[in-house]
């Protein structure tokens, strides 16, 4: 079995909806998923930049990092389970997208399982792992 582990440093970033206009559909250039999109990238093409993943099924295991606040320090520690905004589906989309993106993989259908998970953190980021 083959595998590909990494982790990006950084807040983690939901991946926003796109704005529709009668010229197209867009994500403001000022958003910050950008910036989290290219350090994904960065740390894939470092690490894994001739790894290919063709046609076989793939295993994604994600574990998003999210930062704890100062309000939350009391009551949230390493691994409390993060259970609000941003949705864990919208992270996934974003690591999901680069893997795509920067080919890894041809397209996301390839990936039959998922394991996600949410939590705080005191060093935000999101650790993946690939199977296949």
């Amino acid at each position: 079995m083959n595998k590909i582990t990494f982790f990006v440093p950084g807040e983690p970033i939901a991946q926003p909806r796109h704005r529709v206009t009668k010229h197209g559909a867009y994500i403001k250039k000022d958003h910050p998923i950008h910036k989290w999109k290219a350090a994904i990238a960065q740390t894939l093409l470092e690490g894994y930049a001739n790894k290919k993943i063709e046609e076989d099924p793939v295993k994604l295991k994600a574990k998003f990092k999210m930062p704890i606040p100062e309000c939350r320090k009391k009551t949230a520690f390493e691994n409390t389970p993060h259970i609000i905004k941003p949705d864990i589906d919208n992270l996934l989309k974003a690591v999901m997208d680069v893997l795509t993106q920067t080919g890894v993989f041809k397209d996301d259908d390839i990936v039959y399982e998922i394991n996600v998970s949410k939590v705080y953190s005191t060093e935000p980021g999101v650790y993946v792992e690939l199977y296949w």
